[in-house]
């Protein structure tokens, strides 16, 4: 009898120890996959060049923000990017220099803007912020703040340093219910003024 209780409880401690194992080998599977999605939700959400937001996750987040605002009566503001001359320096000093010149402007921008702030490659050389509870005088100088420092970055190609300027406009809304078209609107009328610019 001794016997078979000392082989049941071996046989008990391996069986533990199996689903000890089995249990680790899961928790690691979970968290490989909670990595990977967190990958895929970066990839889904984030540009590749500059490290900004992308245009979805910029679109998805201002309809969110307009509502947010809404409820709450406050403010939203967009400024709309867009470097100048953007084709010339691509053809002058290549495509490569350009994505240079891109993902310095992100990086140039993101330092610009207050951390409620979102930032985000529209499209090609355009960027947008997303000011969330900014007053008029506030997108103006946020705006102007982003072109002047944009202005005086230095960009170089080998050993020339290359002159990068951008043109900016700002559109800014209190939102009420039933503004359905806000987020077409502000985004148009922050792109036209840009263009004005």
């Amino acid at each position: 009898a001794c016997e078979q209780l000392a082989a049941i409880s071996i046989a008990q401690h391996h069986q533990n120890q199996e689903t000890q194992a089995q249990q680790q080998l899961t928790e690691l599977e979970k968290l490989e996959l909670e990595a990977q999605n967190q990958q895929l939700r970066a990839q889904a959400f984030c540009d590749p060049l500059t490290s900004l937001y992308n245009r979805r996750f910029f679109d998805e987040t201002l309809q969110n923000e307009i509502h947010r605002a809404c409820r709450r009566g406050t403010t939203i503001g967009a400024v709309f990017v867009d470097v100048d001359r953007f084709k010339n320096l691509n053809d002058a000093y290549g495509h490569h220099f350009g994505d240079v010149v891109l993902t310095q402007l992100g990086q140039t921008i993101q330092k610009n803007i207050r951390g409620t702030d979102i930032a985000a490659r529209y499209g090609g050389e355009e960027f947008v912020v997303l000011a969330v509870d900014a007053s008029e005088s506030g997108l103006r100088i946020l705006a102007e703040r982003i072109r002047q420092s944009i202005e005086s970055e230095t960009f170089r190609h080998k050993s020339t340093v290359v002159p990068v300027t951008v043109s900016v406009g700002a559109a800014f809304a209190s939102p009420q219910r039933g503004d359905e078209n806000l987020p077409s609107q502000i985004l148009e009328t922050a792109d036209a003024a840009m263009y004005e610019s």
